[in-house]
């Protein structure tokens, strides 16, 4: 792969444990690899705060701690580290900053005319959009179970972030986001696809389950944008129409739906043998859920949020674990690719699922040969990070 000389610098305002990745965080460490294999191993920065909230900058033998006046507040610790975070993006001669966007204040705002100043493109990514009907959902249900100043808190800060977005335009050259909108807030958008670190990934070594049933596999952070709720509705309803029992499915993780889903299956009464919850699983214990697992279950719950086009994270990480998956019509990026013939379509609505056709999708699945390395090799070549922060590379270098 060509090397192309950039400078970059990657902002975060998550906590990053190098020992101790979460999801989100492996997902950051891949982009930055992503670009130090495209831009020079030496030319690419990651700045965040650490386990300890120490703000660190890292690169390839650099490490720079920036001292701070501590607080419980990420904001209020934010804007004591920008100034000096600008010094370092001018000492460092950085030719781009790729912000990860957290919640916008004039803070950042005066942070983004510093380093313009400096004569730097900013590249600003914004993780989940649109957000808003979201953020509307949590502070409606803060407010319902009375967490006062945590909704007013939101609050304040959608308003904040709103009034930011009156100036970005001055600042960020180019937003990427997982969407296929042109532009937004006046600035151009590169929509690129979530993507996985395939390469790092250990392929599922599928085990034969000894009761000729499917196993269907959710693994994430338990909230209504996933839509649990419809895939184990369809399972009970199926089951009960039918008498056929040939669905198990495994969630792992926790979060704050999981409670909803837990009675939602008590419910179920007769037929709740067919819902496995595991807790949070990790290493070789979710290894384990993988390996008995025949497809996975993306998000099927964004709609809720009048969210269209969408891009999980999930399907992408099924898929590098070589696991065919269940998702909805909005998600495009794989629909219009090669990765469809491993990909069960449902509507992007609370309708239940048809699970007599999801049961001939299983079948056709079980029938390949060497199914799981083959949606391993067929998928990276389309949503493996290196492929995807390509795109985002050959924009700056323009």
């Amino acid at each position: 792969m060509e090397v192309i000389e950039l400078r970059i610098l990657y902002f975060s305002a998550m906590n990053i444990n190098l020992l101790e990745l979460s999801g989100v965080a492996k997902k950051i460490i891949a982009q930055c690899n992503a670009f130090r294999e495209q831009c020079g191993e030496n030319n690419v920065y990651l700045a965040s705060f650490d386990e300890n909230n120490n703000f660190v900058i890292r690169g390839k033998d650099y490490y720079h701690d920036i001292k701070y006046k501590k607080s419980n507040r990420r904001q209020l610790r934010l804007s004591r580290i920008y100034p000096n975070l600008a010094q370092v993006i001018d000492e460092l001669s950085i030719d781009v900053v790729y912000f990860r966007a957290y919640n916008l204040t004039f803070q950042t705002i005066k942070l983004f005319k510093k380093i313009k100043s400096f004569h730097v493109k900013i590249y600003m990514e914004i993780p989940t959009y649109p957000f808003w009907k979201e953020k509307r959902f949590s502070i409606i249900n803060n407010l319902k179970r009375r967490k006062i100043v945590l909704a007013a808190s939101e609050t304040a800060s959608m308003i904040l972030y709103g009034a930011t977005t009156l100036t970005l335009k001055k600042y960020i050259d180019v937003i990427v986001t997982f969407s296929n909108i042109k532009s937004l807030w006046g600035i151009p958008v590169l929509g690129i696809s979530n993507g996985y670190d395939f390469e790092n990934t250990l392929v599922s070594k599928k085990n034969i389950n000894q009761d000729s049933k499917y196993h269907l596999l959710v693994v994430a952070s338990i909230r209504r944008n996933h839509g649990i709720d419809r895939i184990i509705e369809s399972i009970y309803q199926f089951r009960k129409d039918t008498g056929i029992n040939k669905f198990v499915l495994h969630v792992v993780g926790t979060g704050d739906a999981l409670d909803e889903l837990k009675n939602q299956v008590r419910s179920m009464k007769d037929y709740s043998d067919s819902i496995i919850f595991h807790g949070a699983k990790y290493g070789h214990d979710l290894e384990s859920v993988y390996d008995i697992s025949d497809v996975g279950i993306s998000a099927l719950g964004f709609h809720r949020f009048n969210v269209g086009y969408i891009s999980p994270l999930k399907s992408k990480e099924y898929f590098a674990k070589g696991l065919p998956c269940v998702g909805t019509e909005n998600e495009e990026d794989i629909i219009f690719s090669s990765a469809k013939k491993y990909f069960f379509t449902v509507s992007a609505d609370d309708s239940n699922i048809d699970m007599n056709k999801l049961l001939d999708f299983c079948k056709e699945m079980e029938s390949i040969p060497d199914i799981n390395n083959k949606i391993h090799i067929t998928t990276k070549e389309i949503f493996d990070w290196r492929v995807i922060m390509k795109l985002v590379v050959d924009s700056m270098k323009e």
